[in-house]
């Protein structure tokens, strides 16, 4: 029974980080970019308004984070035979790690879809690669899935957080047959 109980873990683990690359590939390509004119060689400045962009892509890595901790978090609840400390536990550190994996595949995918110019003249207008601003944008997945855990265990009526399989609800006493008989002193 044991073994039954941490099957669940290792796919939950797999999901969240494959989720994650995918998540990384969907925000390389929708991050904006900032565009620089290059006013000398190796300096450039930005564009009016560009310096949004670098707010806009954090802000975007950030949304797709806490996006799959909700999913992670009330998917790894949908097991009850794998509730508990482990679950948390391996859905808090694969959502930590899952997000370094979508930071560097998203940043990759930037790079490939907006190389660096080689030597750009003066007076051009170059695009550059969408960046994290911070890396701390990698902490909205994890801590988002353990919130969703924690706010779910907290609204759950059960005590064991309804951990049971059905072979132990079997062996449970029907507490309305208990209330319906009739009681006797001695």
């Amino acid at each position: 029974m044991r073994h039954a109980m941490r099957r669940p873990i290792p796919i939950v683990v797999a999901v969240v980080l494959v989720a994650s690359a995918l998540a990384g590939v969907v925000w390389g390509v929708l991050a904006p970019t900032e565009h620089l004119m290059v006013v000398e060689e190796n300096r450039g400045i930005l564009l009016t308004g560009e310096s949004a962009h670098r707010f806009d892509a954090l802000a975007l890595f950030v949304c797709i984070g806490v996006g799959l901790g909700v999913v992670g978090g009330v998917g790894s609840w949908s097991t009850p035979s794998s509730r508990g400390p482990a679950m948390t536990i391996a859905l808090t550190m694969s959502s930590l790690v899952g997000a370094v994996v979508a930071a560097g595949v998203g940043l990759g995918v930037g790079g490939l879809l907006h190389p660096r110019a080689a030597s750009p003249a003066v007076g051009d207008v170059i695009s550059l690669a969408p960046g994290l601003s911070t890396p701390l944008a990698v902490l909205a997945q994890p801590l988002v899935a353990a919130l969703v855990v924690v706010v779910l265990a907290s609204l759950s009526r059960s005590d064991d957080l309804r951990r049971h399989t059905d072979d132990d609800a079997a062996e449970d006493t029907d507490v309305s047959s208990v209330a319906a008989e009739p009681r006797t002193r001695p």
